[in-house]
């Protein structure tokens, strides 16, 4: 018997079931499927960009990564587990002519028929029954490891779907942060949206705590700006800043209301930072706002509006916004758009 090989099958089907089992169960999302998605990740944005694809490509890209990571959990185990039968020349024989089978690609396809829950042209057969409690236990740890590859798919597309309706409720305040805004500016407006925005605090919360528990989820992108939870989430930041700037007053008057959701987005965004690799490109934000309709709509002076913008913590937070769309593929400009501007829908 060969321990070195052995060994190494053991490292693998622990690996592979600790990150597994990690993920469905929602501990961190798995460490070596947070790792690879980490390092894939910049590699699409990069060629998204240099195509000029943006968000269409990175969803594609998201969903293959969702299924890469599925796919390498059960490559880890199986071939875990057939490294442990290869460490010995007599735990596979031929069916037919008892005769050991020493090359590593037939047992591999012995392993992947007891993963799978398939036939096989050899079977496990050894004076010993070492070797076949250890296939009985492959051929049930088999089962147990695509249902919970399965059931890791489930939570996922539940999340995806809940990130589109959240998206959708915001988008619908407003296309763009100046939007919002008006209509806050508005008296027969404001009351009802500030309604709405408390409404959102719970599904803000639960998109949350969904992102923490599969960081895969960050991968799922949309390329509508309806659904686009990384422009809807911007534009809701935004807004809220923007009201800490012009509108003062009414952050204080409903503190319920706004510093809640400031609080978990400014959670999700220093998630992201540890998750995202690709950081924002410098950009003057300043230039991709209309400045004069902000002075209108508030009736604070463009001197204010500049000093506050040019502050390190309005700063540091655009640069985490920033880094948050490139990653799905969108810019400011699609962040800022005027009533005119045609949405894809």
């Amino acid at each position: 018997m060969s321990y070195g090989v052995l060994l190494c099958g053991v490292v693998l089907v622990f690996v592979g079931c600790v990150d597994l089992f990690g993920a469905t169960m929602g501990i961190d999302g798995g460490g070596v499927a947070r790792q690879l998605t980490r390092a894939l990740w910049p590699v699409a944005v990069k060629l998204a960009e240099v195509i000029g694809s943006g968000p269409k490509m990175l969803r594609v890209a998201g969903i293959m990564l969702n299924l890469l990571v599925m796919t390498m959990w059960i490559a880890l185990i199986t071939i875990g587990c057939s490294l442990i039968y290869f460490s010995s020349d007599a735990s596979v024989l031929d069916q037919v002519t008892r005769v050991p089978v020493l090359e590593y690609i037939p047992q591999l396809s012995f392993t992947v028929s007891k993963v799978g829950g398939t036939g096989s042209s050899v079977r496990d057969s050894d004076p010993g029954i070492w070797w076949s409690l250890y296939s009985m236990a492959v051929a049930m740890g088999g089962t147990l490891v695509v249902s919970f590859t399965v059931s890791f798919l489930i939570p996922i597309i539940q999340a995806a779907t809940t990130k589109r309706v959240v998206s959708h409720r915001i988008f619908l305040l407003g296309k763009s942060p100046v939007q919002i805004l008006e209509g806050l500016s508005r008296e027969n407006e404001r009351d009802d949206i500030v309604e709405q925005l408390f409404a959102l605090q719970q599904d803000l919360i639960n998109v949350y705590e969904k992102h923490r528990t599969y960081p895969t989820l960050h991968f799922l992108v949309s390329h509508h700006h309806l659904d686009a939870m990384a422009l809807t989430f911007t534009t809701l930041d935004e807004t809220i800043a923007l009201v800490r700037i012009g509108m003062p007053e009414l952050i204080k008057e409903r503190p319920r209301v706004f510093e809640p959701i400031c609080s978990v987005l400014t959670k999700m965004l220093h998630d992201l930072d540890d998750i995202y690799l690709l950081k924002a490109k410098e950009q003057d934000i300043v230039r991709h706002m209309d400045l004069e309709k902000l002075v209108e709509i508030t009736g604070c002076e463009r001197a204010t509006w500049l000093e506050k913008m040019s502050e390190d913590d309005f700063v540091k937070r655009r640069k985490l916004i920033g880094m948050q769309l490139r990653n799905n593929g969108w810019t400011w400009e699609d962040v800022y758009q005027t009533e005119t501007t045609k949405h894809e829908l």
